[in-house]
């Protein structure tokens, strides 16, 4: 049997394929994909930005319905569950994942799972990745679940203490989820769209800037050690999230204490995945998703 996934076959083209279905393997659950958003990650591989070696099935932020739930699973899974998924493989045997930083797992790219073929008709993943939504959460906006993780991440990260104020550098999906949480928890926002080094200059005596997102290799940051050193202002990056990370996600859209749907600006068919990739490099749009 085969279903039906979405391509990236070479830099700027898609397609849609018949691939073999994956079996259920014991501790697994089989998941219909219903939505998947392409995320920045997406873009990059289709404009050839970053290359993972093509032809690749990507997507990794996807809601859909439990279909199968494999043997020796023990949660509570049944079959039309809604849920989200958290595609990133975490082995539990590394230093860093024994640690409880299971966003540094040195095996995450490794094994049978990986990270990413979200943009499929179905996959076969772990029971550990499966989250559970109510009815009320459309899948397109299950997809968030993902993001909006990697967005609590970093403010973790950043160490806030209540109603310190905050600005947000940047406000694409990323910059607008994290103005959502921030308002959520009572911080006063100041949005700014400029460069990384206002950032730095909005910083004030015992301020944190967390860097959210990769700038490329060559990328350089000038800095005052003086002004760090005498304001004792703080630097750290952020990377993925950890599974407390997205259940608290899912939490937030399960409660709907966020509205987040005007960040799904369009939805396309599988069938018209290749109109839905060009759309995304659109600057003025926020997450597309392909539905199947």
């Amino acid at each position: 049997m085969t279903i039906l996934a979405v391509s990236i076959e070479e830099p700027g083209r898609v397609a849609l394929i018949q691939r073999p279905r994956k079996e259920l393997w014991p501790g697994a659950v089989r998941v219909r994909v219903q939505a998947c958003g392409i995320c920045t990650l997406e873009k990059r591989i289709y404009s050839g930005a970053l290359n993972l070696g093509y032809p690749l099935v990507a997507g990794h932020e996807v809601g859909g319905v439990i279909e199968e739930v494999g043997p020796m699973v023990l949660g509570d899974f049944r079959p039309g569950q809604r849920v989200a998924l958290d595609l990133l493989t975490r082995c539990g045997q590394c230093h860093w994942c024994r640690r409880g930083h299971t966003n540094r797992c040195e095996n995450r790219f490794k094994g049978r799972n990986g990270m990413l073929g979200g943009l499929s008709q179905e996959v076969v993943v772990p029971a550990r990745e499966v989250f559970v939504l109510p009815e009320t959460v459309p899948p397109a906006l299950a997809t968030l679940a993902e993001p909006l993780a990697d967005c609590l991440h970093c403010l973790a990260r950043a160490g806030l203490n209540h109603q310190d104020p905050v600005a947000v550098v940047g406000l694409g999906v990323m910059g607008q989820l994290h103005m959502a949480l921030l308002s959520h928890l009572g911080h006063v926002t100041a949005p700014q769209t400029q460069a990384l080094d206002l950032g730095l200059g909005l910083l004030g005596k015992g301020g944190t800037l967390v860097t959210y997102s990769s700038y490329g290799p060559s990328e350089r940051l000038s800095l005052d050690l003086n002004r760090l050193h005498y304001n004792e202002i703080s630097l750290t990056g952020t990377e993925g999230r950890t599974e407390l990370d997205f259940e608290r996600a899912v939490g937030l859209l399960a409660a709907g204490t966020l509205d987040l749907r005007a960040l799904v600006s369009r939805t396309y068919p599988a069938q018209e995945a290749a109109l839905a990739f060009v759309a995304a490099q659109d600057p003025d749009l926020y997450r597309v998703v392909v539905t199947f």
